[in-house]
Formats: C-alpha cells, structure tokens, sequence
C-alpha cells in the first residue's frame, strides 16, 4: 500500500489489510504472507525485525513526507517506533467477541520459548468466574487442538468432541460423589439476593452459621423436592434454585443432608456453567473451518 496515496482511501475497505490480524491501541498483530514452516528460530527473529523495520520505515516515510507537512507539524519532535515485540506460532480469536484470544508464542523480545508458550487475554482461564473443569477443558481444546498446526482442520472437531465427552462424564462422576470444587462456580455474600440465599439454605440444613456476611464460597445449582420442609429456614423459597457450599466441607455429610432434605444437583443447569458459551463459539469456529 502507498500510504501517502492509498491512506485514507483504503484502509478501511474490507480485506484490504488482509494480513493485520488484530489491533488495539498501541499493538497491532500481523500476518508476514511467507511460508516460514521450514525456517529455524532466528531466521524468524530476523524475518520479523526486517518486517517491522520497512513498515517502521513506510510510517516514517508517510509523516515526514506527507501528514507532518499538511499538519504544520515539526518533525524533529515527532517520531514513530515500530518494532517486533513477539514472534506467534499460531493464534485463535473468539468469534463475536471483542479482545478475547489466545496464541502460542515462539519468542518475546530476546527470550525464546521452547515449546511455544500459550498465553490468554480475556477468556475463561485467566478469570475468576469460572469453574476448574470448565478451565481445563478450554486449555485442552484451545492449546492442544486449536492451535495445534499438527492436526488437520477437518479432524479438530472430533478430538474437541472427545475431550468435551470425557469431561463431562468427568463432571457427572464429581457430581454423584459430591467432589464439587472443580465443578462449582465461586460465590461471594454481597448484594446478590440468589447467593445470599443459597448460603443461608446451607446454614439451615447444616444447622450452623457457616456463612456470615461476606462469607465467600461455591454456588450449586439445585433442584428442591421437599419445599415445606425448607420453610423455617427463612429464605423466600420462590427465587431459590440453588446451595452455596463452604470452600471447606464434608462430601458424605453433604450427601446425606442432600438426602434428608429431598435436595439433588441439577447437574444440566450445573454443566452450562462449566460448558460455557465461550467453549461453544470455539466449536462452532473449528466446525465452520472445517467445512
């Protein structure tokens, strides 16, 4: 692109800028159209120092020519540095959501990863409402299927489908032990009236003043049989559909309450939580790559 010429008139035309893959607000990731897949690490290293360096080069060439001129701008004052921060082997953007990817990184700055290292902005496994399982299960598709560049697209879909089976019957054993830290969502009294009631409900079916305010804690979803006998414990029983666990707990003392008080895991409303939506956009991409 001749930027003095093209700038303005191009930049923004759909598929124009085809190989920029991402950009904020003071990065930008590209895509260097060379097949690199032979080339060792430093001839990387030097293939995108000399990338950064043209286009470093034509921005420089852009103000100095033309745009610091028509501004009356004094270029000496004024100048532009853009260099290669980090070399990426592969990369995976959530469809439909903004500043949520993830990619696997060959070298940043001077340093060199050995196998690539995987690292995350702004999806599930670096927050805190999130489920362990459901963490786990986004590393597994994400860093050993998405962007594994050794397996075939149209073969990425049933290795995704196997690894989300597996947890899930993972999830459903967890669930009839009552091993419920991987599958349960943190939980924190607040103003929150669901989560203030579902650590109450536990208080009254344990028999003691386990949370307090702000007390913190696991959210289960649950399904109620016996509700009269839930009465005394003071919650309105209308917008209950769930039981804070304590972070620290007796699974056998659990199961038998459970029982006592007609209380069972609604393991469907429970699995949405660890299969999020974010799992679900990453399947429908690699489905839609595969076709």
């Amino acid at each position: 692109m001749d930027l003095q010429r093209d700038f303005y008139k191009k930049v923004e035309d759909v598929g124009y800028l085809n190989h920029v893959l991402y950009s904020d607000t003071d990065s930008i990731y590209i895509c260097i159209p060379t097949d690199i897949n032979n080339f060792t690490i430093d001839q990387k290293l030097d293939l995108a120092r000399k990338v950064s360096v043209d286009i470093n080069n034509d921005i420089l060439s852009y103000l100095f020519d033309s745009f610091f001129k028509r501004s009356n701008i004094d270029q000496q004052y004024n100048t532009t540095d853009f260099k290669t921060e980090m070399i990426l082997d592969s990369m995976m953007f959530i469809p439909d959501v903004k500043k949520q990817y993830a990619y696997k990184m060959i070298s940043e700055g001077s340093e060199i990863f050995d196998p690539p290292r995987t690292d995350y902005k702004g999806i599930q496994v670096v927050r805190s409402d999130a489920s362990n399982l459901g963490k786990r299960i986004l590393r597994e598709v994400i860093e050993n299927i998405v962007l594994n560049s050794d397996i075939k697209k149209k073969d990425k879909i049933q290795h995704i489908i196997n690894i989300i089976n597996n947890a899930h019957q993972e999830f459903l054993n967890l669930c009839s032990e009552f091993k419920l830290e991987d599958v349960t969502i943190s939980s924190k009294w607040g103003k929150d009236k669901s989560i203030i009631n579902s650590m109450m409900l536990y208080n009254f079916i344990i028999g003691s003043n386990i949370f307090l305010p702000m007390s913190a804690g696991r959210f289960l979803y649950c399904k109620f049989g016996n509700i009269p006998k839930l009465k005394a414990s003071g919650v309105d029983l209308t917008k209950i559909n769930a039981i804070s666990i304590p972070y620290n707990y007796s699974s056998d003392v659990l199961k038998e309450k459970f029982q006592e008080y007609s209380i069972t895991i609604d393991t469907n409303k429970q699995w949405e939580r660890v299969y999020t939506t974010t799992v679900q956009r990453i399947v429908d991409l690699v489905k839609g790559e595969a076709k």
